[in-house]
């Protein structure tokens, strides 16, 4: 009935993932019963990273999903950085 598909959240958060300059992230999260996925992409980094859990976004251990997302990422993104020659 909510006739929901597919969206993207797309944002400029690149202090999120340890990056100083202007970086676009793209992400998109949700829940069913029982479990819980959020997806973040950086295109211009090349990383993309996908965190699913068997707990339901209402739990307490689920929130923190998204900066748990966002830390992995930033792991990725610095080592990429690192191997052009740039700085994070």
């Amino acid at each position: 009935p909510q006739h929901y598909s597919l969206g993207w959240r797309v944002v400029r958060e690149a202090e999120r993932i340890g990056r100083t300059d202007s970086t676009t992230v793209m992400h998109h999260g949700g829940a069913s019963p029982g479990g819980s996925a959020f997806l973040l992409v950086v295109p211009d980094g090349g990383v993309a990273v996908a965190v699913l859990t068997n707990l339901s976004m209402r739990s307490a251990h689920a929130r923190p999903l998204r900066g748990l997302t966002y830390a992995i990422v930033g792991l990725f993104e610095s080592e990429l950085s690192r191997a052009n020659g740039g700085s994070p």
